[in-house]
Formats: structure tokens, sequence, C-alpha cells
């Protein structure tokens, strides 16, 4: 009886050495597994911190061509503009250098004039008069025919 006793105490003493192994190398596998999940954690991070950095230059590659399209079309208006105002300096000239009698002639047969490669015709180019009043001080005698006619 004491030897199956004492056989019981070492095979109890024997299993709780082996479940103390178990654990540990249970352990050790979680420990390892958890290694391997932060390298690949890791790995996931770097990834993400790499996409961010390839979003952020996109991002301010599209800023940059935002900001080159802004300029030209900044570029574009100032052209547009000095172009009109080519328009407008060029159809001072025509008036100045008209007479009375050709505009009209101009009137009464509402043809258009041709300023800077645009048709013009005489009722815009009347209006322009008006609106202008240096261009009206400056040549009196066609203010004086315009205001008949008006």
């Amino acid at each position: 009886m004491k030897y199956w006793k004492e056989s019981k105490k070492e095979s109890r003493q024997i299993s709780f050495i082996c479940l103390q192994e178990r654990e540990k190398q249970s352990n050790i596998q979680l420990n390892q597994a958890s290694k391997k999940n932060l390298e690949r954690l890791n790995i996931k991070q770097r990834l993400r911190l790499k996409q961010q950095n390839i979003a952020f230059k996109i991002s301010t590659w599209n800023m940059k061509n935002h900001k080159q399209i802004n300029q030209l079309k900044q570029i574009q208006y100032k052209q547009k503009q000095k172009k009109q105002e080519d328009s407008y300096f060029s159809f001072k000239q025509i008036f100045i250098q008209t007479n009375r009698a050709f505009l009209r002639r101009m009137y009464q047969t509402n043809k258009s004039v041709v300023v800077n490669n645009n048709h013009l015709s005489v009722n815009y180019l009347l209006h322009q008069i008006c609106r202008f009043q240096d261009i009206l001080l400056l040549c009196t005698d066609s203010f004086h025919s315009l205001k008949v006619w008006l």
C-alpha cells in the first residue's frame, strides 16, 4: 500500500512537472507568436506610413498643379483684359480719326467696324461712346453730332 501511495505521489509530481513544461512551451509559443504578430504589425505600420507618405506627396503634387493651373488662368485672364483694353484703345483711336459724316453714314447703314479682328456694330460703338466720358471730351464735334442722333 505504501508503494502505491508513493507511486501515486510520484505520478502526481510527474504530471505536475509535465503540466509546468507544457505551460512553459505554450508560453514560449505564445511569445514567439506575439513576436511574429508584432513584426507583422510593424510591417503593416511601415506600409501605412509609406502609403501616407505617398499620399502626402501626391497631394502636394496636386496642390502644385492647382497652383500652376490657377497661375495659367490668371495669365489668360490678364491677356483677355489686355486684349479688351487694346480693343478699347484702338476703338478710341478709330473714333478720334473718324469724322462726323463717316459716323453718320455708318449709323444709318448699321455696318460694323473691325477692331482687332472683332466686328463691332455701330450701336455697340455708340454704347461705348456713351460709357466712356473721356473719349467724348476728346472728340467734341463727334459728341455734338451724336447728341443730335440720340
